[in-house]
């Protein structure tokens, strides 16, 4: 990771109250950038149209990009799963290797130009050039909703909000730290945790975040 990306990861740790995530910068690695947009990726082929030439001007090729999604993206036939995100790429004539399929997932792509897409949850050892998360804050939403309070046997204990908070947090983190030089982040209309913890690293971070406003539809 760019130096950049290990400022804005530590500084959204910072925001959502992980007191325990830290990372250390190679500082010998400069760089790195941060986009956040409040869309759906898929009503602006523009900004992705961007992403790909970036990608490609820095000696990269489409298998370079890694794009997560929540399990909301996932739509299942009776033998398998697709994502929302690779039926739309392939409407804009790109090649995809769609992970979120089982049997996908356990083979290689086979074409350096497929963009990767996973779940979140598969994104663990995974890494890009350019990593896109779509809809991070539904991700954190998806984790509160299935959190099991833990049980401690020494007795001490957070109270259940915010170990729910912590554990949907902690997820987050995972993708984070994906990319190499940039990060996209694409959130819903509504205002939530996600979404104040990463204005506030816009805010403290304006040399490596940039915040675009939603592309009228």
């Amino acid at each position: 990771m760019q130096t950049g990306l290990v400022q804005f990861a530590n500084c959204l740790a910072r925001n959502l109250k992980l007191h325990d995530w830290r990372l250390e910068p190679f500082n010998a690695v400069p760089g790195g950038r941060v986009i956040i947009v409040e869309n759906d990726y898929f009503t602006d082929p523009e900004f992705h149209r961007e992403l790909r030439v970036d990608n490609a001007k820095a000696g990269n090729k489409g298998i370079d990009m890694l794009f997560c999604v929540p399990p909301g993206y996932v739509e299942y036939s009776r033998d398998e799963a697709r994502s929302y995100a690779a039926r739309r790429l392939r409407e804009w004539n790109e090649l995809v290797w769609d992970g979120v399929d089982v049997s996908t997932r356990i083979r290689f792509p086979t074409n350096v130009e497929q963009l990767r897409i996973v779940q979140y949850g598969s994104s663990r050892g995974l890494e890009g050039w350019t990593v896109v998360n779509l809809s991070l804050d539904e991700f954190y939403d998806y984790k509160l909703d299935r959190y099991r309070l833990q049980s401690y046997p020494d007795g001490i204990a957070l109270d259940e909000t915010t170990e729910r908070h912590q554990f949907a947090a902690h997820w987050l983190m995972i993708p984070m730290t994906r990319a190499m030089d940039t990060i996209v982040i694409t959130l819903g209309p509504k205002d939530s945790v996600v979404k104040t913890a990463l204005r506030r690293c816009c805010e403290e971070l304006r040399d490596i975040v940039e915040w675009r406003a939603p592309v009228p539809v």
